[in-house]
């Protein structure tokens, strides 16, 4: 729906379904990108999603923004959950993939201004931030920081080049954080 020059909304839900990843099935052993040693569960059965998800969205001459809301409700959400035990070998806590129903729910916003723009040679400052909170019927949702926020400053050139070369991407300079919940695993 567009009720004004610049805005548009909308509204939509959805049903989805995903078969387990191979590693959801067949892990067994340590995966030290995760720091943990994980193990898989061949009897994993479809995991099954109901969403609804919100838009707004507004671009003016100097600004753009989204906002996105969201609430998803899984039946058999697969989750690698903490077995409380240590692998010997690797001495790594070990995670097991089970599934579990699950409840979601949270917001995107992004944000951008252009501070300054001669000819096609512009900059403009970024923001953006997330929230996500869920619940299983285990507790919180394992290894999904609940919220980050990330600033940045964009220098674009001729066709999006940098003003101080021709061709390539736009020069970018920025921070950007997350959370994690202060029982979560590492996320």
């Amino acid at each position: 729906m567009r009720p004004a020059d610049g805005w548009f909304f909308s509204l939509s839900g959805s049903r989805t379904s995903r078969a387990p990843a191979q590693e959801e099935l067949f892990a067994n052993g340590p995966h030290p990108a995760t720091r943990a040693y994980e193990v898989g569960d061949a009897n994993l059965d479809q995991e099954v999603s109901w969403s609804l998800d919100a838009t707004a969205h507004y671009d003016s001459e100097r600004w753009t923004a989204d906002l996105h809301l969201f609430a998803v409700r899984y039946d058999g959400f697969i989750d690698l959950r903490p077995t409380g035990e240590e692998d010997e070998e690797s001495h790594l806590p070990i995670y097991a993939y089970l599934q579990t129903d699950a409840d979601f729910h949270g917001f995107e916003a992004e944000v951008s201004y252009r501070l300054w723009q001669e000819g096609t040679s512009s900059f403009r400052l970024e923001g953006a931030a997330d929230y996500v909170r869920g619940d299983t019927d285990l507790g919180a949702p394992a290894r999904i920081p609940p919220w980050s926020a990330a600033l940045r400053g964009v220098a674009e050139g001729p066709a999006g080049a940098p003003a101080w070369r021709p061709g390539g991407s736009p020069a970018r300079i920025g921070w950007r954080t997350s959370s994690c919940r202060p029982t979560a695993t590492p996320c």
